[in-house]
């Protein structure tokens, strides 16, 4: 049986001590950048600091802002020999996750845009852009391009604002970005969401998960809030609906998964299917009551192929949150989502004022089903706990063990670090 050790090849240790160095770094220049303020440049414009840098006109009419994330981690594993043999080695490793630069304003009160490229396998990609329209009669907004497809509480959530260092397993079964016109709708009051788009891949702008299959589609998501506190913004009741149909154009499907850390191997994985299409359905629940928060859902994915009998995949995770210190998600009434959480003192937020940061404990089960019929992608089931330090708005630290189990093989136990900034 292996057990928990610390990396010893000389790439590992460089590439922690390089994380390290430049997570420090990232940590006091943040602290100087938040008091940056430059003078106008002219006097119709002018350029500060606010989460990042900004130019806006006077009149508001241009507005524009560059925004940046890096995120360093690192590993450790313990399982068997047994395990191994069929999902292959499991080594304690290092990494870069994302190193993303994103660049978006407005023209006007209806015209806005995004760009956003980062860093994958040690080569620069797209991963979003796109150009839109909002401020419309009736409120709709509407998105052209290559963008995240509407659909899953987890997804709709930004990765940087994740309760753990991965989404769950769930990941495998639904799509992930793709290229299309999206148009989402949210009711005045806040009580509703309505998203839907049409979405065709584009080949060498595929994403992870089942987008790499080129790919016909329409997604729809609908939220709704049966319950909230209008005298608290911290007490809600979410429920939400997905739908997405997908024709696959090369007529090939694949669904497989890692074991919610990165750095390991797929662990369930369907092989490559001929299938004409599938149906994708899934089901929210979220429950925000100040620092308690807890998020449900589970998807079920049937894929319509006469050589495999047409089989059901589906997955599921529950995950409950807690913040000691007393700071709550914050829930975005416009898209359905978590947001980014604001502690009630940043750590080292002045000479005088050392602050503690939020806290936040964190657990999540999760179950992802690629078995039916005459395929065996195997059954994944696995238990994640957390700790998330957020020093400030824009850096925090994640710490997660992971136990995940592969039925009739064994189980892993995972440790993974991470330092994360962004502004």
């Amino acid at each position: 049986m292996k057990q928990f050790s610390l990396p010893e090849d000389r790439k590992q240790a460089r590439c922690c001590l390089a994380v390290l160095l430049i997570s420090i770094g990232l940590l006091f220049s943040t602290q100087a950048l938040a008091n940056f303020e430059q003078p106008d440049l002219s006097p119709t414009a002018r350029t500060f600091w606010s989460e990042g840098f900004r130019f806006k006109s006077e009149n508001e009419y241009l507005e524009l802002r560059l925004k940046a994330r890096i995120e360093g981690e690192t590993a450790i594993f313990g399982s068997n020999d047994i395990l191994e043999s069929q999902v292959g080695e499991l080594n304690n490793d290092s990494q870069i996750r994302r190193a993303r630069v994103a660049f978006q304003g407005s023209v006007g009160h209806q015209f806005y845009f995004k760009m956003e490229t980062g860093f994958s396998d040690s080569e620069l990609a797209i991963k979003t852009v796109y150009a839109g329209l909002r401020n419309m009669p009736h409120d709709p907004t509407v998105r052209v391009g290559h963008l995240k497809e509407p659909v899953s509480f987890e997804w709709a959530t930004s990765s940087r604002d994740a309760m753990f260092l991965e989404r769950s397993v769930m990941s495998a079964l639904r799509p992930s970005r793709n290229t299309g016109v999206l148009v989402n709708h949210a009711s005045k009051m806040g009580r509703s969401t309505v998203a839907a788009g049409l979405f065709r891949s584009i080949r060498g702008q595929e994403d992870r998960g089942i987008g790499k299959n080129p790919t016909r589609a329409v997604t729809v998501r609908a939220t709704a809030l049966p319950w909230m506190d209008e005298n608290s913004a911290v007490q809600v009741v979410h429920l939400g609906l997905s739908y997405s149909h997908r024709n696959y154009l090369d007529g090939k499907i694949r669904f497989k998964a890692e074991p919610e850390m990165d750095l390991a191997p797929n662990f369930a994985d369907s092989g490559t299917l001929n299938a004409k299409s599938s149906t994708l359905l899934g089901l929210e629940f979220a429950l925000l009551v100040g620092p308690w928060s807890l998020q449900a859902e589970t998807i079920y994915a049937e894929v319509d192929s006469d050589e495999d009998k047409d089989p059901l995949f589906k997955a599921a995770y529950l995950a409950v949150s807690w913040f000691p210190t007393g700071e709550n998600r914050p829930y975005n009434y416009r898209t359905g989502r978590f947001g980014r959480v604001h502690p009630t003192r940043n750590f080292l937020s002045t000479k005088t004022d050392w602050g503690a940061g939020a806290w936040e404990i964190a657990l999540r089960y999760s179950r992802l089903d690629l078995d039916d019929g005459p395929v065996k992608g195997g059954r994944l089931r696995g238990m994640t706990f957390g700790v998330n330090w957020y020093l400030n708005p824009q850096i925090k630290i994640l710490a997660n063990v992971v136990q995940s189990e592969l039925r009739g093989s064994d189980s892993v136990r995972m440790a993974g670090l991470r330092i994360q900034m962004d502004f």
